[in-house]
C-alpha cells in the first residue's frame, strides 16, 4: 500500500551557491521514502519538479551515503543523508523538498506468495501546448513517483500496461521523435523502464503518426523486441505476449475504429485511415477470439484505449470477455480517470478505466492501477490515486 499523504518542507534565501540547504532537526520516521527536488525561484524554462534517481532508506541511523539527482537543465545535485533521521542537500541555493512516504514491503505469509505483479496506466503524455484542465506536468510527475513507489514495495512487477494517448496532442511522427525524450524518458524514471511497456495506439496517438495512413511497418510506436526498453513494446497493433510464470497472457486490441468516429479526421488521410482502422479492428475481434479459444492461461489481461462502456454497440465483442473458462480483466482509458464504478462490468470478471495518467483533464480520480496474480492464480487489482488538489483544483 502506498500512503496518500505528502509532507511538504521549505527552506529559503540560504547564502549564494555553492552553500548547503539543510534541514536540520525535522525527524522523518523510520520507513522508506522517494523526494522530488524544486529549485526556488522558478523561470519558465526549468520544471516544477526533478525526479530523484534513486528511493532512500531510513533506519534508526541513517549512514546512506548520497544520491543523485538528475535535473532537466542538466545540472547534478547531491543529496547526503546527515547523522541521525534528518536530511542535508549539498549545493543548492534554495529548495523546497517533497517527501512521499511508502509503506515498507510485508513479507508474503508463506504459501501465499504472489507469482508477480504488474501496473497499468494512460493518457498520460502532458503537453504544455495543449491540455484541458490539467495546467502543468506535475500530476503526471506525481503519478510516476508513485508508480516507482510501487515498483520498489512490490518488488515482482514483470511489465507496465500502457493503454494508450501516451503523446498528447498528436502522437510521434517517428522512433527518433523527440517526444519520446520529453514525454516518457524524462518523466518515467529508468527503473520504471527496466520492465518492458506493452502499449496500444490511443486516439491522440494516431494524429501525425504514419500508422494512420500506411502499412503497419510505417507505424512510429511498433516495437516487436521485448529486449529494447528504450520505446514501448508492441509488435503491431493487436498482439498477444504469454507470461506462463504467471499463468498469464496479455492482449493488446486496436480498438480506434469503434471509439472514436472522429479520429481520422485530424489525419491528413481520412479515407484511408477509416479503411486502415476498420481492417486493425476487425484484426482485434479475430485475434481477441482467437485467444480466448486457444489460451491456455488461466489469467487474461485484455486492453485497448477503450473502457468497457464504448463497447456497448458491439454485444459480440462484450460477450466474451465475459467468457468464464478464464479469469480476465479488461483494461481501457480514453475517459481520464482511474476507477471501475464508471464502466460497464463483465461479471464475473473485472473491468477497469484507467485513463488517469495526468496527461489532459480530470474526469475522475488520477492515478494507476496495480495488477497482481496470487498463489492460486487469481487477479487482485486495486488504484492509486493522487491527492486531487495536485491534479485539477
Amino acid at each position: 500500500t502506498v500512503y496518500e499523504m505528502d509532507t511538504y518542507i521549505s527552506h529559503f534565501d540560504f547564502a549564494p551557491w555553492p552553500t548547503s540547504c539543510t534541514l536540520a532537526n525535522i525527524p522523518f520516521p523510520t520507513g522508506k521514502y522517494a523526494i522530488k527536488y524544486q529549485e526556488s525561484p522558478l523561470t519558465v524554462s526549468q520544471s516544477a519538479y526533478s525526479q530523484v534517481a534513486g528511493v532512500l532508506s531510513w533506519g534508526t541511523h541513517v549512514d546512506v551515503v548520497e544520491v543523485q539527482v538528475d535535473r532537466i537543465n542538466e545540472m547534478k545535485v547531491r543529496g547526503k543523508l546527515a547523522t541521525g533521521n534528518w536530511l542535508t542537500l549539498a549545493n543548492l541555493r534554495s529548495c523546497q523538498l517533497r517527501v512521499v512516504p511508502i509503506s515498507p514491503a510485508r513479507p508474503q505469509p508463506p504459501g501465499n506468495r504472489r507469482k508477480g505483479s504488474f501496473l497499468i496506466v494512460g493518457d498520460w503524455g502532458w503537453d504544455k501546448n495543449m491540455h484541458l484542465t490539467i495546467k502543468s506536468r506535475e500530476c503526471q510527475e506525481i503519478v510516476s513517483l508513485k508508480m516507482l513507489q510501487a515498483l520498489e514495495v512490490l518488488g515482482d512487477v514483470q511489465f507496465v500496461i500502457n493503454v494508450g494517448d501516451s503523446f498528447y496532442p498528436n502522437g510521434v511522427t517517428s522512433p527518433e521523435d523527440p517526444r519520446w525524450q520529453t514525454q516518457w524518458r524524462d518523466v518515467y524514471h529508468e527503473r520504471l523502464r527496466s520492465v518492458p511497456w506493452y502499449s496500444v495506439y490511443g486516439n491522440h496517438d494516431l494524429h501525425q503518426d504514419p500508422c494512420a495512413c500506411g502499412d503497419d511497418s510505417k507505424c512510429a510506436q511498433l516495437n516487436g523486441n521485448r529486449g529494447d526498453l528504450s520505446r514501448f513494446y508492441m509488435p503491431s497493433p493487436n498482439y498477444f505476449v504469454e507470461h506462463p510464470e504467471m499463468d498469464l497472457e496479455v492482449i493488446g486490441l486496436d480498438f480506434n475504429f469503434i471509439g472514436d468516429p472522429h479520429v481520422c479526421k485530424c489525419t491528413p488521410c481520412f479515407a484511408a485511415c477509416q479503411a486502415i482502422l476498420l481492417r486493425r479492428f476487425r484484426e482485434a475481434a479475430t485475434l481477441l477470439f482467437r485467444r480466448l479459444r486457444e489460451s491456455t492461461a488461466r489469467n487474461l489481461v485484455v486492453f485497448s484505449h477503450y473502457p468497457t462502456d464504448y463497447l456497448s454497440g458491439h454485444p459480440d465483442i462484450l460477450g466474451p470477455l465475459r467468457d468464464q473458462r478464464h479469469n480476465i480483466l479488461y483494461l481501457g482509458g480514453h475517459r481520464h480517470s482511474t476507477d471501475s464504478s464508471s464502466v460497464l462490468q463483465i461479471w464475473p470478471h473485472q473491468s477497469w478505466v484507467v485513463g488517469g495518467g495526468g496527461g489532459l483533464s480530470c474526469d475522475g480520480p488520477q492515478g494507476f492501477l496495480v495488477g497482481e496474480i496470487d498463489a492460486n492464480d487469481n487477479i487482485k487489482t486495486y488504484p492509486i490515486h493522487v491527492p486531487p488538489g495536485v491534479c485539477c483544483a
